[in-house]
């Protein structure tokens, strides 16, 4: 009690005053009856306890030489309201004083790191030429890693990285969008990647997009991480968890910055855990057999696959066939479920 208050003392003394306050006028040996103490420790504490004013002699001081012993002279407690309500007073403002001075400095902390406006923490991006400005800052921000979910569903605005057929800067694509001969909006050549870290989730719209499985390839060849979800995904980008890009539709793109953009890494994060890695090695499996199951399993006919890896649609269901006998099972389903647990895709 008296060190929680800032007073000299410990739980000692604390004993000793609480045995004078039950005692009419005790003295130091029979407060060293009630607690147990040798009579010397008992005169220590009520020594510090009367500088404080807690006790208080009961008979006064006399150099009679028929007074009484030390050991043997009374005390008494003084009211606790007395002497203890006046501290506990001055802890309190203490106190008041503390919260108030920690109350500014909170306010100052988040006025001072945080953005000035709702507009500098969230920006609304219309337009396929803005979105793919935008794209391209967020990019070129980056230093560390960029991280990305691609969806064919929502292709206004691609990821200006990706590899991807060639159209004359200024020309319109297959889709109707223009760039330069990488794809980039402006015709400019996209950033290097050296030195950062780029991981993609891609989901099985994303893979029935022409060409899709050849931009992955390359991806792939150089070093790049690359996923692929079984479910479909928002497009998003993030640069460095300091500013993110999410396309809620085909024309319209929101940009998240500190703090909100731990929103958009939660939800890639989640993406990228549950997805699986694109074309690793497994079972000896030629690299053109991992493709056909990449799409097979993304939802692809047989045609479609066989558009995607330039073969016939017979040639694909011949390869699909011989790889059920590889693994030893009588369906497609079943292949697909051999195929994730062996490691073939």
């Amino acid at each position: 009690m008296l060190t929680d208050l800032g007073l000299p003392g410990d739980a000692d003394d604390e004993a000793v005053y609480r045995a004078v306050i039950t005692a009419p006028a005790p003295n130091a040996h029979e407060v060293a009856g009630t607690l147990g103490w040798e009579v010397d420790e008992v005169l220590a504490a009520l020594d510090r306890l009367a500088a404080q004013s807690f006790v208080a002699r009961a008979d006064e001081p006399s150099d009679d030489p028929a007074a009484p012993h030390r050991a043997d002279q009374r005390w008494t407690a003084s009211p606790p309201e007395l002497v203890l309500g006046p501290v506990l007073a001055r802890s309190r403002e203490r106190l008041r004083r503390a919260e108030s001075v920690m109350e500014d400095l909170v306010e100052t902390y988040h006025r001072e790191r945080s953005p000035r406006t709702g507009s500098e923490l969230v920006e609304l991006v219309e337009g396929s030429a803005a979105q793919a400005l935008r794209l391209r800052q967020l990019e070129r921000s980056a230093r560390r890693e960029i991280c990305a979910l691609q969806s064919g569903s929502n292709t206004v605005v691609p990821l200006l990285r990706r590899p991807q057929e060639a159209s004359p800067a200024g020309a319109p694509d297959d889709r109707g969008r223009t760039g330069g001969s990488n794809g980039a909006a402006d015709g400019t050549t996209p950033p290097s990647t050296t030195g950062r870290r780029l991981r993609i989730v891609v989901d099985p719209a994303y893979l029935r997009e022409p060409g899709a499985s050849q931009r992955l390839d390359t991806w792939v060849a150089r070093g790049e991480e690359i996923r692929v979800s079984d479910e479909p995904v928002t497009k998003l980008a993030i640069a460095d968890d300091d500013v993110a890009m999410v396309q809620v539709t085909p024309r319209t793109s929101v940009m998240l910055r500190r703090p909100l953009v731990v929103l958009a890494r939660e939800l890639f994060e989640a993406t990228w855990r549950s997805a699986r890695p694109y074309l690793q090695g497994g079972a000896g499996l030629e690299p053109e057999d991992r493709r056909i199951l990449e799409l097979m399993l993304a939802g692809l006919t047989d045609a479609a696959v066989a558009t995607h890896v330039g073969l016939s649609a017979r040639t694909v269901q011949r390869r699909v066939k011989a790889l059920m006998v590889l693994a030893g099972v009588g369906s497609r389903v079943q292949l697909g479920w051999h195929a994730v647990r062996q490691g073939w895709v």
